[in-house]
């Protein structure tokens, strides 16, 4: 079953045209993957205790439709690939069933010593695999 973050969308968060800010889209797609991996067992507090940082090397957006303030958003999240550095996250957007946006977000798992890549480490693979 998908996991679904629901949220409204702020004032703060929208742009001159009355639409949602380009960039603040990001800031939703970040707290529907804190919640989704807090849904999974794997809160943040204990990610950072793996000894690894992840940072986003890639993040994407397309805008389907107006999300305006006071929108009730539902934010489904996806594990959409695993391999053995990264992970991609999925985003769908949608407004009483209608879809308004969607976008990816690839984290690398990296060594904070070395600052490259590094393996994802089992734990998280573990977890990770069981909601894909």
């Amino acid at each position: 079953m998908p996991f679904v973050y629901h949220c409204r969308l702020r004032f703060a968060d929208t742009d001159a045209s009355g639409r949602i800010h380009n960039a603040a889209i990001f800031r939703y797609f970040e707290a529907a993957e804190v919640e989704f991996l807090r849904a999974a067992g794997i809160p943040y507090s204990y990610i950072d205790t793996l000894g690894i940082r992840y940072p986003r090397v890639r993040v994407e957006a397309d805008f389907l439709g107006a999300l305006v303030d006071d929108d009730l958003m539902a934010i489904t999240v996806t594990l959409d690939h695993l391999g053995t550095r990264a992970f991609t996250l999925g985003f769908l957007v949608e407004v009483d069933g209608t879809p308004r946006a969607r976008g990816k977000i690839v984290i690398c798992c990296m060594d904070p010593l070395t600052e490259r890549s590094c393996p994802i480490p089992p734990d998280l693979v573990k977890i990770l695999q069981t909601h894909a």
